[in-house]
């Protein structure tokens, strides 16, 4: 899975532009609810200088996925906030691309 983290403005080559920093502030990710709960990402706190190459090791289930969703904006933080160049992301973000790991829109097509 690949997140691009940078803005592009309309008709710009995405080779161009500039990569921006990205900070995790006490991020906490929790499906369902009371006895069943699953908290899959606590308490995580880190920054991404722009530029920096970060790798997201872990085993499967372990929140690395819904970390890149927070950060392009396609899931929700239960608590903690995602923050790109100083600006909190709150929904889908247009500074960032995002590629699957499996096919999401066209599953039945193949390459």
């Amino acid at each position: 899975m690949t997140a691009v983290l940078s803005p592009l403005p309309a008709g710009a080559n995405p080779a161009h532009a500039p990569a921006l920093p990205v900070s995790f502030r006490n991020l906490r990710r929790t499906f369902g609810a009371g006895p069943a709960a699953h908290t899959v990402l606590r308490d995580v706190t880190f920054d991404v200088a722009a530029g920096e190459v970060l790798a997201i090791l872990g085993p499967s289930g372990c929140g690395k996925s819904t970390l890149l969703r927070a950060t392009a904006g396609l899931d929700f933080p239960s608590a903690g906030s995602v923050v790109i160049e100083d600006t909190p992301v709150h929904g889908i973000d247009p500074r960032c691309a995002f590629a699957f790991q499996e096919p999401r829109l066209l599953p039945w097509h193949t390459l």
